[in-house]
C-alpha cells in the first residue's frame, strides 16, 4: 500500500469517526440545545480524560520495561520506541477530537480557530 493510498484511507476513516461522534453527541444531548458553556465544559473534560489516558499508557509502558530482562541500552531503545508509537496514536486521537469539537462549536456559531 502506498503512503498516498494510506493517507487517503486514513482521512476517510477520520472523517467517518468525526461524523459518527458528532452525531452520537447530538443524539444523546437533552431536548434543549446545549449552551456554549456546557459544550466547552464537556470538551475540557474530554481533554482531561484524553491526556490522563495518554499519561497512564506511558506509565504502564515504563513499568513494563522496568522488569524487562533486556540490556539497559536495548531496554531504553525499546522503551523509547514504544512510547513514541503510543504518543503518535494519541496525537491522531487528538486530531479527531479537535475536528469533532470544532464541528460541534461551529453548529453553535462559535469559532475557536
Amino acid at each position: 500500500m502506498t503512503s498516498d493510498r494510506f493517507n487517503s484511507l486514513f482521512n476517510e476513516y477520520r472523517q467517518q469517526v468525526v461524523d459518527l461522534s458528532t452525531a452520537a453527541v447530538n443524539a444523546s444531548s437533552p431536548a434543549e440545545t446545549p449552551t456554549w458553556l456546557h459544550v466547552l465544559q464537556r470538551h475540557v473534560q474530554e481533554w482531561k480524560q484524553h491526556y490522563g489516558s495518554e499519561s497512564q499508557a506511558i506509565q504502564e509502558i515504563r513499568a513494563k520495561h522496568r522488569h524487562s530482562q533486556l540490556s539497559s541500552q536495548a531496554k531504553f531503545t525499546d522503551l523509547e520506541q514504544e512510547i513514541l508509537e503510543v504518543t503518535k496514536s494519541f496525537e491522531l486521537k487528538r486530531e479527531t477530537i479537535w475536528i469533532r469539537q470544532q464541528n460541534e462549536l461551529s453548529r453553535l456559531g462559535i469559532s475557536m480557530g
